[in-house]
């Protein structure tokens, strides 16, 4: 009740800002501006890491150091110099960014703020088919990233709470361009990339862009591995010299091995049948675990578990996907208003079997295991019609902006957990073998051999799938307006409505009916009833300041609300989505020195979300909402070019996250099991840094060098808090050459080759960074 109240007072007093903004628009006369909006272009490969506009996400061409929010960006320069091939090593980049639950090798999932993304943007648009079950977007299509932080539903509709992350595509050229990149690494990892654009006729009027990819990488693990092929086409049509109509269209396959990592054990101290540790010295186990981090919680990882060993089988844990999507966008330049529509339609579908732990027996070696079916299917359509403006009213600049948004988002999915049982398995190697191996030599341990593998797997407690399909209708309006007072002081404020109506069918609901009189079926089913109906109505506000006393310093404060039905994370599960709330406070100061060639941004925040989506602690692999998160915390990002040739780019975040309210019930103890505790795989501390330097004269012209360090402090596996996963700091470095027509590289990663542990789907299945990998790479322009 005092949210309510505390937020309908926030909203009647940004109907007063809103109001007085539009008055003064209207009261003094109007001077369109010199520098009219011009169409959005891609920015030249000019050498530089500096970006100073993000239109697609701030959905004007304000400069980022007079907008009151933080705001990142980084262009492909960055991740082509990193030889970054998906989403979660891109976007490491920025601060309190990182890796969320990472579904094995074959998914992105990454949090902003310790909230985890549902919903990335493609150009601006939401892109509800690239989130839970599907492969990760090719980042050879995108020329940047853009992060917005903080709650952003005023813009963007249902999103999470932490900020949005929008990836920029390349356009079509005018300049004919032809490349084509080859590189190979360590496991087989073989990459071909051809990029070509360019006029279509005479007066280059038609432009065309294609862009194809394949992949194909083993991995350290065994019997691991994945291929893709990407195509996609553009075609844009210059209209008139202000407009313009693009039409584009990508198609993504890939091909898996799931891998779902290795099982956490109790604390071996407490255990008395195992007696693995004999194997190895206490200053080896010291230098592959912290002293500081040694089995702190109830479980922990055992860095004696080969880091080869794969506990599936490569037949049946296979994962299929495949996406496509189509579209247009077009842009009519009036001067000072620009008018965007954008139409886009996406379809995605996965199919996969997967051999998973299942929980560690009574003697602390040997990990049940089970198997699971799942098929999910997504199809969504969104159109956006929107209006910016830029003009003057004496000396104070307008750029008001205005939009709809019109989305159907279709789902189907067929979970089947703990479907077989697949046999047990001992994690360790056998007495015979520990005692051959050398104490110095834990990396030349054997691989991991079968304990008791079934001859008939036999069914488990679920005899059904969930099956459901959901159907949404999303519907929205917005207007936001900036109003700047010369350079020194910039309002903005926004007020957003949405509508949302959503089905979830249950397809197995008449099944359900017919086992529920047979005492041992009916207590393992859910009670859904065969179709549930969800509506919303939300209005979501935003409001910021910024004053900048002078031109190299500008401080800023922002306030907003967010609302998320996370749809396309519960689908497939046997939850029936509530409303997600969020409310997010931000304030801090941005930097630009060298003239340009120097932004930084130093934030703090706080934000606040309810009936959160996590892992429940009782039934592995299912999802319940519970309770309130808050998180608070500080970051800073740093884009610099201060001399020529050398670049640089580095972030330092740092999150105090708490569950300060909590649904789940213990059913031994009555009390409530999370409370107080930490969220899930969000780190307390996380920071990169990389930088670059190429020779500008002489006879080492081309020649460049760089290097960087990235760090994840540790973090709970999840939000029950048994499992830590330990800290680890990795670090990469980068040789090139750059020709006339192309470029040489030797790209290296986790140089010290540290042995670490990225992220973990539950205490069965931690995830293992990969070790040191080079990467031979070379680029032809023609």
């Amino acid at each position: 009740m005092k949210n309510r109240i505390k937020w309908f007072r926030i909203h009647w007093r940004l109907s007063y800002i809103f109001a007085f903004l539009m008055v003064t628009s209207l009261v003094n006369p109007l001077v369109a501006e010199d520098d009219e909006i011009v169409i959005e272009a891609e920015p030249e490969d000019d050498g530089r890491y500096i970006r100073n506009k993000a239109p697609g996400v701030l959905k004007s061409d304000v400069d980022i150091m007079d907008d009151p929010h933080s705001v990142q960006v980084v262009p492909e320069k960055v991740f082509r110099d990193q030889q970054v091939t998906n989403l979660r090593d891109a976007s490491r980049n920025v601060s309190n960014v990182t890796e969320k639950f990472p579904g094995a090798n074959i998914r992105d999932s990454i949090s902003i703020r310790g909230f985890q993304l549902t919903n990335l943007l493609i150009d601006g648009q939401p892109n509800i088919t690239t989130v839970v079950g599907f492969a990760p977007r090719e980042m050879a299509q995108f020329s940047r990233i853009e992060v917005l932080k903080g709650p952003a539903s005023v813009t963007f509709g249902a999103v999470e709470p932490g900020g949005v992350l929008n990836l920029v595509t390349k356009k079509p050229q005018g300049e004919a361009a032809y490349e084509l990149e080859l590189s190979h690494g360590r496991w087989n990892n073989y990459n071909a990339i051809a990029d070509f654009t360019g006029p279509l006729n005479e007066d280059r009027t038609l432009l065309y862009r294609t862009i194809a990819v394949y992949r194909s990488s083993e991995s350290f693990r065994d019997e691991v591995q994945s291929d893709r092929v990407f195509f996609a086409p553009a075609i844009t049509w210059l209209v008139t010299p202000s407009s313009t109509l693009t039409f584009y269209a990508h198609y993504q396959e890939d091909n898996a091995v799931n891998d779902w990592g290795v099982p956490s054990i109790k604390d071996p101290y407490t255990a008395a049948a195992r007696d693995t540790y004999n194997a190895v010295t206490p200053a080896i186990m010291q230098q592959l675990y912290p002293a500081k981090e040694l089995f702190p919680h109830e479980y922990t990882v055992d860095p004696m578990i080969n880091s080869k060993t794969y506990f599936g089988n490569k037949n049946d844990n296979l994962n299929e996907q495949n996406q496509g999507s189509f579209g247009y966008n077009w842009e009519t330049d009036f001067g000072n208003w620009l008018l965007q529509h954008r139409t886009r339609g996406e379809s995605a579908s996965v199919t996969e079997g997967i051999f998973y732990n299942n929980g560690i027996q009574a003697d602390n070696r040997t990990t049940d295991r089970a198997f699971a079916d799942r098929a999910y299917y997504m199809g969504s359509y969104n159109t956006q019609v929107s209006l910016s403006g830029k003009f003057k009213s004496g000396d104070i600049t307008h750029r008001p902006h205005f939009g709809l948004d019109l989305a159907h988002a279709y789902y189907r999915a067929h979970v089947a957990d703990n479907l077989l049982d697949a046999g047990s398995r001992d994690i360790y190697l056998s007495p015979a073998e520990r005692a051959a191996v050398n104490q110095e030599g834990l990396e030349k341990i054997l691989y991991l051999q079968y304990f008791d593998p079934p001859a008939d797997p036999t069914s488990l407690a679920s005899p059904l799938p969930v099956e459901q399909t959901l159907r949404a209708n999303y519907g929205g309006a917005y207007g936001r307006y900036q109003v700047s007072f010369g350079d020194f002081l910039h309002i903005s404020a926004g007020l957003r409505y949405d509508h949302v109506a959503a089905t979830i069918h249950d397809e197995n609901y008449k099944y359900r009916e017919m086992l529920f009189f047979i005492p041992s079926i009916a207590s393992t089913l859910y009670t859904n009833p065969e179709e549930t109906e969800i509506k919303g109505d939300f209005l979501s506000p935003q409001a910021g300041i910024l004053i900048r006393p002078w031109k190299f310093l500008s401080f800023f404060v922002s306030a907003s609300e967010s609302y998320n039905h996370d749809f396309t994370t519960i689908i497939g599960s046997k939850l029936v989505p509530r409303p997600i709330r969020s409310v997010g406070y931000e304030g801090g100061f941005k930097l630009q020195l060298f003239g340009e060639d120097l932004i930084a941004t130093v934030t703090g925040f706080e934000i606040t979300k309810t009936n959160v989506v996590i892992q429940d602690p009782f039934n592995v692999g299912q999802l319940i909402q519970s309770g309130e998160h808050v998180h608070r915390g500080a970051e800073i990002d740093i884009l610099a070019t201060p001399v020529a040739g050398l670049n640089l780019i580095a972030s330092y975040g740092y999150i105090d996250a708490k569950i300060t309210r909590d649904d789940t019930i213990d059913p031994t103890t009555g009390q409530k099991l999370l409370e107080g505790n930490r969220p899930g795989l969000v780190p307390e501390f996380n920071g990169n840094a990389w930088i670059v330097y190429e020779f500008q004269s002489g006879s080492l012209q081309g020649l460049g060098l760089g290097g960087g360090v990235y760090h994840v402090s540790s973090r709970y596996a999840q939000e029950a808090n048994e499992l830590v996963l330990p800290e680890y700091t990795i670090g990469s470095a980068l040789l090139y050459y750059r020709m006339e027509q192309g470029k040489l590289s030797l790209t290296m990663k986790n140089v010290t080759n540290r042995r670490y542990y990225e992220s973990a789907n539950s205490r069965n299945g931690i995830i293992e960074g990969r070790p040191f990998e080079a990467i031979v790479s070379l680029k032809l322009n023609f």
